[in-house]
């Protein structure tokens, strides 16, 4: 390898050459497998050739590096004799050996520094890269994933995953991995010191995990991730472990080194934090959410017939947009809006939420003023302007005879049409204080008759197909058995 990357430079090329004048002659140098690797000809200077029926004699001479032998360089004498001013002995050759040599020795450490150069750079470019995860990680399992992904690839281990512990549990949870199927690793766990892995982690200390011991019963991550493997656990405050990266199978079949050691437990103290912010991150949102279902049963409190209206209405919403393939963020905001949908109903006098009868005209225009008044509320927020669109727009008709601003079709914001499917759903399975429930199949064949007109066709069946999979996978109280029948 270093003999050939210096033989693809003119200069050496050229070295070579200069010997045809002095000793004529053919010079050529082989590698320590017997290999030609290039050659120098008195007839057609150096080439890349490996026969010449005009060869008489040879005179070889090994090439050497700290004791390592590289290859050989060898001098042919043609057939026709020596045309060269000085007769070649082995000692000249062992002088040509030498210098060949201290060039190579150059080469070597060229590519060794480039190599060293090009590995601190993927290693300093990973902890920036980390480093502007913990800048923006707010999400577990997308900085989780992002990271690990990348230390695998700077380490060279095609196999990967890491495990969490929240503050309050025993086993470890699969936080994200890769390179090996999702379905087959999906749902993992493992007890605190089970296994040699839980073990390895339960020491705290960053391990090479070399071999299988066959007295310690196999766990299903030891499967996937066989030694030898690199194990690294995360610490959080009063150094309690919070999760651990393991890495296995390193590319190529070669040893982890004490540098991957190293390096995975530099990047763990970093992903530490990370883990730590995710969780404090994750504990404020759900105190936010906690105090906006207050706020929203509340809000329904007000009226009888309307108490869990909001948060079903987020449940729905949720499971609607789910449906729809919509990402994470986008499905939040949907979730916040549909809880806080109905907000603007606390400027509505409560003799007309508890009128017993029809509304008149004129309070069913008061009704109508409550999607203004919820942005008039929700605007003082900064926070919650991207959840405005769903609260504004949730009584829109798909072709454009709703209000508050008559929008029609795609032109009403997605959040806006999905709310309205799940809210008219809601209140039409729910008794009023004018009207008695519809059954869940009434209320489904009304939606879809609706359909078109009244709601968008695209999320009336993605409610249908949502709420069966809710029904299948939950028991129904027996409020909502009775209403599945007419």
């Amino acid at each position: 390898m270093i003999l050939k990357s210096l033989l693809d430079k003119n200069e050496i090329i050229q070295f070579l050459e200069g010997f045809k004048e002095i000793f004529g002659g053919i010079l050529f140098i082989t590698d320590n497998f017997g290999g030609i690797i290039g050659r120098g000809c008195a007839d057609r200077g150096f080439e890349l050739c490996s026969q010449c029926p005009r060869i008489d004699f040879q005179v070889a001479s090994p090439i050497e590096i700290d004791g390592a032998i590289l290859g050989d360089i060898v001098f042919c004498i043609p057939s026709r004799g020596p045309v060269g001013k000085i007769e070649i002995t082995p000692e000249n050759l062992k002088l040509i050996a030498r210098m060949i040599a201290e060039l190579a020795r150059g080469e070597r450490d060229i590519l060794s520094l480039s190599e060293e150069i090009n590995t601190n750079y993927e290693i300093l470019n990973l902890f920036y890269e980390i480093g502007e995860v913990i800048a923006t990680a707010l999400e577990k399992e997308k900085a989780c994933r992002k990271i690990l992904e990348k230390v695998g690839k700077v380490i060279g281990a095609s196999v990967g995953c890491m495990l969490l512990r929240e503050s309050k549990e025993i086993d470890f949870t699969l936080a994200t991995s890769y390179g090996v199927e999702e379905r087959l690793i999906k749902g993992l766990t493992l007890r605190f010191g089970q296994g040699m892995v839980g073990k390895t982690i339960s020491s705290g200390k960053t391990t090479i995990l070399a071999n299988i011991d066959p007295t310690v019963p196999l766990t299903k991550i030891e499967t996937f991730l066989p030694p030898p493997s690199l194990i690294a656990p995360m610490k959080g405050e009063e150094d309690k472990i919070i999760g651990a990266i393991i890495l296995a199978k390193k590319e190529g079949g070669k040893e982890f080194t004490a540098g991957d050691l190293k390096l995975i437990q530099a990047i763990a103290i970093q992903i530490s934090a990370v883990v730590r912010n995710i969780f404090l991150f994750r504990d404020l949102k759900e105190f936010f959410f906690t105090t906006v279902r207050v706020l929203a049963a509340t809000m329904d409190a007000r009226d009888p017939y309307t108490v869990g209206h909001s948060e079903r209405v987020a449940e729905y919403s949720v499971a609607v947009a789910e449906e729809l393939g919509l990402n994470s963020d986008k499905i939040e905001q949907i979730q916040l809006a549909a809880l806080l949908h109905d907000i603007g109903m606390l400027t509505v006098p409560e003799e007309i939420l508890h009128h017993p009868e029809e509304l008149s005209e004129e309070e069913r225009g008061i009704i109508k003023t409550h999607p203004f008044r919820g942005v008039q509320i929700i605007n003082q927020i900064k926070q919650f302007e991207e959840i405005l669109p769903g609260i504004w727009h949730h009584h829109e008709y798909y072709n454009g005879g709703g209000y508050p601003a008559g929008l029609a079709g795609e032109d009403i914001p997605i959040s806006g049409r999905i709310i309205a499917v799940a809210d008219a759903f809601d209140a039409m399975i729910s008794d009023r204080s004018y009207r008695k429930a519809l059954s869940v199949r009434a209320a489904l064949v009304e939606m879809t008759e609706s359909a078109g007109s009244q709601f968008d066709p695209q999320v009336v069946d993605a409610f249908k197909k949502a709420y069966e999979k809710t029904s299948e996978k939950r028991e129904l109280p027996e409020s909502e058995k009775k209403r599945l029948t007419y």
